[in-house]
């Protein structure tokens, strides 16, 4: 038999017969179709044949890259099973542990359907996150997935001025102020102009 792994091939019958195989590494329909490849022939050539190529045997699961998000919402993750070839194994049915480097956003069991599954991860700290498969229920797959994660600081919700030290007449006296999200992270996307007053003996502006 003739085995071709590119688009096309030509195949050279015998007898009146010929045999071919293709391999693909990707999953789908495949339609095969014929063409004449000599200029001094009148052959009906117009039969067509379709099949379908379905994925292997699971290999590994996969962490797929999440977008980076705010302290604010929770972020999705998501998991897949994978072939050798990185195809999505839809058969697939089993579970995984997601295991985290932060103690504010716990990881926990995923469970995986029809070759994916998704995590909703919280945080409440301005951090990145990595991301880590642990296989706790014996899979059997590759679990060696890694990926990261940013949780930035979320909307501002309040500013608070700093302590000022203690200051001398003459001199200025330098004071901070920082904003806030909702839970305390330093909201560094934050820049506005904000009033700023002194009560008492003192004067100044900012």
């Amino acid at each position: 038999p003739c085995i071709f792994r590119s688009a096309s091939t030509v195949i050279t019958m015998s007898q009146g017969t010929a045999t071919a195989s293709f391999l693909t590494l990707h999953i789908g329909w495949v339609t095969l179709a014929l063409s004449d490849v000599s200029t001094a022939s009148n052959l009906i050539l117009s039969s067509t044949q379709s099949l379908y190529v379905t994925f292997g045997v699971s290999r590994s699961v996969v962490i797929i890259d999440p977008r980076d998000g705010t302290v604010d919402q929770p972020i999705v993750v998501t998991f897949e099973v994978h072939d050798q070839y990185g195809n999505i194994v839809g058969s697939e049915q089993r579970d995984v542990n997601l295991v985290t480097s932060s103690g504010t956003a716990p990881g926990g069991r995923v469970n995986i359907v029809s070759g994916l599954g998704t995590f909703s991860l919280s945080d409440t700290r301005h951090e990145v996150v990595t991301l880590s498969l642990l296989d706790v229920l014996g899979t059997g797959l590759d679990t060696y997935s890694v990926q990261s994660v940013l949780f930035a600081p979320g909307q501002t919700t309040r500013i608070e001025i700093l302590d000022p030290l203690d200051g001398f007449v003459n001199l200025n006296t330098t004071v901070t102020l920082i904003a806030f999200d909702q839970f305390s992270n330093i909201a560094t996307h934050e820049s506005r102009r904000i009033g700023l007053a002194a009560t008492g003996s003192a004067t100044g502006h900012g």
